[in-house]
């Protein structure tokens, strides 16, 4: 009779803890993580509204950038009134860096260094995808101005260094903490990548065409010299690339008008070659010395048109969590632009010998700018002297380039924006494959990217994938429910 009641006992005992168990893990849990999220959202949407004051001053500072850019047949007239308004503008933007000076600044850091590890602590197996994504997005935002903070001595009294200062710069463009050495690393990297892959397109075209790449590059059939000859030329390969895309279907769930093309002689906006006119659905080429080199065509058109930025600024949004337009100023923007032209080699788009020289001569001119930069930073160089440094590094056929560069990297760290914004989506594509395996579907990979509202380089892969989970959960008969951007 007792190992009977001692059997029940213990059995009911066994049922109590497992009912708590199981209490604890499906009620009391999630309901924890939820008060804890909305805690750490309202003590972190202070903080966002100081960095979207912040934001304000980068996008002022980028409009001095276009500023300083001539314009086409400009007069004087209009060249001094350019140049007041950029004056005008760069005292308002120290005004208010100056205003920045708070005297509570390390209460500042210490409130940011708090929330960081309750967010780590969080348990995202309790939060639905979109408060997931919104997680992500808060604690990248507040982990770089953690990052900011730290590295941003002059707000404390003490003098900032140019290497400081740079990355400060960097990493509140990219939306990442990112140091001089990581900057310095990447473009190294690139660098030497890229000019590997020129010398096996060089041994081909050697092989096939008896010339080195300079002679290939330069020869008189590759330019146009007028406005109807570049149109001429380059709309067939626009109207080929975009039938091509269609019937691949990566992007089937993301209809948009079909491009155009236009010219303008002389310097883009930033020293451009070429840029999206989104009222006008087109593609500008910018063409100078009187002629322009067609070993650019498929580049460009993958890059601004399909599937680059017209594709991810038109396509109709369907997003499961967040909404607002895409920033023009993030290297989300470039990135996927540059990400698509990766993936455009990926599907054969490159395997002319001429467009791929242009393909590869373009990355190799990005991956030059950040070792001119880092270069010019580190070791204070003249404009001369960074000269010499292109003269060193680059192809003859290239030289032409250098003004442009220089005026881009003395500028802003916009030329970040491709190299770091590309990798950033390519490392996410990554992650998630090896994550789903099997199950991974590069197409619902892209339409998550191309829904998500993002603003920096912070989660990315994490946020994407709550983004994909998001959608998963909506039925395909349902519109997808665009909730307010936090």
């Amino acid at each position: 009779m007792n190992r009977w009641i001692a059997a029940i006992i213990g059995l009911s005992l066994f049922s109590m803890l497992t009912l708590s168990a199981v209490w604890r893990h499906y009620v009391y849990a999630p309901t924890q993580t939820q008060a804890e999220f909305n805690a750490l959202v309202d003590a972190a949407k202070p903080i966002l509204k100081q960095r979207k004051k912040n934001d304000r001053v980068n996008v002022a500072t980028s409009i001095t950038t276009l500023l300083d850019t001539p314009q086409v047949d400009e007069t004087d007239a209009n060249k001094t009134e350019r140049l007041k308004a950029k004056q005008r503008l760069d005292i308002a933007i120290e005004k208010e860096r100056q205003n920045a000076n708070k005297d509570d600044f390390e209460a500042f850091k210490a409130s940011l260094s708090a929330l960081e590890p309750r967010f780590s602590a969080l348990d995202h197996a309790h939060l639905t995808p979109c408060q997931s994504n919104d997680a992500y997005r808060y604690w990248g935002a507040l982990r770089l101005w953690q990052s900011w903070a730290d590295k941003n001595l002059s707000l404390s009294g003490q003098p900032i260094s140019v290497i400081a200062d740079y990355e400060i710069r960097s990493a509140e463009y990219m939306g990442r903490p990112v140091s001089f050495n990581e900057i310095k690393r990447i473009g190294d990297a690139e660098y030497a990548a890229i000019t590997a892959q020129l010398g096996t397109l060089e041994a081909a075209v050697k092989s096939e065409f008896n010339m080195d790449l300079d002679s290939f590059a330069m020869r008189p059939e590759n330019y146009s010299l007028s406005e109807d000859a570049i149109i001429a030329r380059t709309a067939p390969s626009l109207r080929r690339i975009e039938k091509i895309f269609a019937q691949l279907g990566d992007f089937d769930f993301a209809p948009v008008p079909a491009g155009n093309i236009q010219t303008q002689e002389g310097y883009g906006p930033a020293y451009a070659i070429a840029s999206y006119v989104k009222n006008k659905d087109a593609m500008r080429l910018y063409w100078t010395y009187g002629r322009y080199n067609h070993m650019y065509d498929a580049m460009l058109i993958i890059h601004e048109i399909m599937p680059g930025h017209h594709l991810q600024i038109k396509m109709p949004k369907q997003r499961a969590c967040g909404k607002g337009p895409v920033s023009s100023r993030t290297p989300f923007l470039e990135g996927w632009a540059t990400y698509a032209e990766i993936l455009a080699d990926e599907r054969g788009f490159f395997d002319d010998p001429l467009q791929r020289l242009g393909w590869l001569d373009y990355r190799l001119v990005r991956a030059m700018r950040i070792v001119m930069d880092t270069a010019r930073i580190e070791h204070d160089l003249s404009k001369d002297q960074v000269w010499a440094l292109w003269q060193e590094k680059m192809p003859r056929r290239l030289d032409d380039d250098f003004p442009r560069e220089w005026a881009r990297i003395s500028n802003s760290p916009h030329h970040l924006s491709y190299i770091f914004g590309s990798q950033a989506i390519l490392a996410a594509r990554d992650t998630l494959r090896e994550k789903y395996g099997a199950d991974f579907n590069e197409a619902d990979f892209h339409e998550a990217v191309l829904n998500a509202p993002h603003q920096s380089l912070m989660f990315l892969a994490e946020r994407i994938d709550a983004q994909m989970r998001a959608r998963e959960a909506v039925s395909p008969a349902s519109p997808v429910p665009d909730q307010a951007a936090l």
